[in-house]
């Protein structure tokens, strides 16, 4: 139920000096951002505010492969946009910390062809989900951390959870690293947030994701039909941002 039956911290957050995890180390949380922002559009679905059948064309005129897109396309990765990962240019300017738009995040894909015709496949696109990330920032006013800050970090006391992990200030910030073998373990620095964005750039806590989960499964921010929607393999084993 709700009731928490074991809570322990293992490992070291830095490795380098061996400082300990603690219960409280942050976490930069990757592509879990995905659960965030797919929640964050079924809440502005819910609310009339958009709907899971609109095209991208709607958002994006000048896109217009986008007439054959739906939001919901980009939600469960079946809508064949570009990924912007294969992008040589995209993942030089990841390594930096060069001030980056939105419009120049969709400029790292929205002038290459689809990978297939929407709906018929599936392949999984952070570029799909930074799309759901700019129309969250287009329906709400709001840049998409704030509109997370607003909606979901505040309202549900997430108060270690937020958006650009490189300017966090926190003694409890965790340092990465790729597992190359059991030797060999490699630093990995934190990316560009706006090209992480709205599919990778959040950072959280073990308490904060549990209390996110919580906030869901007793639908307290969408609704039970939402969710349950949100958790279905649609197509590839994939949901909406699960």
């Amino acid at each position: 139920g709700s009731e928490v039956v074991y809570k322990n911290a293992i490992g070291y957050s830095e490795a380098a000096t061996q400082k300990e995890n603690k219960l409280k180390s942050i976490f930069r949380i990757g592509w879990l951002t995905k659960t965030f922002t797919a929640a964050m559009v079924l809440k502005l679905a819910e609310d009339h505010k958009l709907s899971l059948q609109d095209p991208l064309t709607k958002y994006f005129p000048e896109f217009l492969p986008g007439k054959d897109i739906t939001i919901e396309h980009l939600l469960t990765h079946t809508s064949g946009v570009y990924e912007s990962l294969r992008n040589p240019s995209y993942r030089a300017d990841m390594e930096t910390d060069k001030k980056i738009n939105t419009n120049e995040i969709m400029g790292y894909f929205i002038d290459q062809p689809l990978d297939f015709k929407p709906g018929t496949q599936f392949s999984y696109s952070n570029s799909g989900y930074n799309l759901l990330g700019i129309i969250i920032e287009k329906v709400t006013g709001l840049s998409y951390d704030k509109a997370l800050e607003k909606y979901i970090f505040k309202k549900f006391n997430l108060k270690h959870t937020g958006f650009n992990y490189k300017t966090l200030s926190d003694s409890n910030k965790t340092t990465a690293y790729s597992y190359l073998s059991p030797t060999r373990h490699v630093e990995v620095k934190p990316g560009n947030p706006m090209l992480l964005y709205s599919s990778g750039a959040l950072y959280s806590t073990v308490d904060d994701l549990n209390k996110w989960y919580a906030v869901l499964k007793n639908n307290k921010f969408i609704s039970q039909e939402s969710f349950k929607k949100a958790l279905q393999d649609h197509l590839g084993g994939y949901g909406y941002g699960w």
